[in-house]
């Protein structure tokens, strides 16, 4: 078995009337996770809590045995490896969205004319080309969505985090997204974790599920459904 890409222990925080309490939860790579709990369970603090963004009250995180007791694993080793869609992103106001994605991936150390090349590939890949010179200002919440999961692809990180990331979509552009989130992790380099108050098992992308109450892990399974689902068949890509 691989190593872990991320391991919690005995993780506790409470914030506000919100809290979480998990003893232990592993995250390896090559696998895509859901967290599942309704409205309140703590699914998004447990979320800010992986990506760093969010300080438990107690216990330990250790990213590839890089320990946050020990201040190795900090908050910039967290934004460099760690792409995060939550529920309520921020807005990017006043870049374009070509541009938005083109400066993700100089960001990332890649060429301005690749940069340009990816940035117009994916966005034609999934029919949002005639967006590319819009403002943001401009953009629907879907439309916006879209874009933003589209930057996740493009960072190309280590652990995806997606807390309820189909907001509004449509099934077309999820069915895209999905088969290139399954692809990546095929790699066994990735993880991809969603958070969603409804079980993601339609989908057929998700290996372990966990079940989340007041803060708690209660229930850990793997979805009969992607055991048997073979991924053959390619989504057809509009030109």
């Amino acid at each position: 078995m691989s190593e872990p890409l991320i391991d919690l222990q005995n993780i506790k925080l409470k914030k506000k009337n919100k809290n979480i309490d998990i003893n232990s939860l592993t995250i390896y790579p090559g696998v895509i996770y859901q967290i599942q709990g309704e409205n309140d369970s703590g699914k998004s603090l447990l979320m800010d809590v992986i990506a760093h963004e969010t300080k438990q009250d107690s216990g330990e995180i250790i990213f590839k045995n890089k320990s946050d007791k020990k201040n190795e694993y900090s908050r910039a080793i967290a934004k460099n490896n760690i792409s995060y869609l939550k529920e309520d992103n921020p807005f990017w106001k006043r870049k374009k969205v070509l541009q938005y994605l083109v400066d993700t991936l100089k960001a990332k150390k890649i060429s301005s004319v690749n940069a340009y090349s990816e940035a117009m590939s994916i966005l034609e890949k999934y029919d949002l080309k005639k967006y590319a010179n819009i403002s943001r200002s401009k953009l629907s919440f879907a439309t916006f969505r879209k874009i933003e999961l589209l930057k996740i692809l493009l960072e190309n990180n280590e652990i995806i985090l997606l807390d309820e990331p189909f907001l509004k979509l449509d099934q077309q552009f999820i069915k895209k997204f999905n088969y290139n989130i399954n692809s990546i992790t095929k790699s066994n380099t990735k993880a991809i974790i969603i958070s969603s108050v409804n079980s993601f098992s339609r989908y057929r992308i998700v290996k372990i599920s966990f079940k989340l109450v007041d803060g708690k892990i209660v229930k850990i399974e793997k979805p009969r459904s992607k055991r048997n689902y073979n991924y053959k068949k390619k989504p057809k890509v509009s030109e």
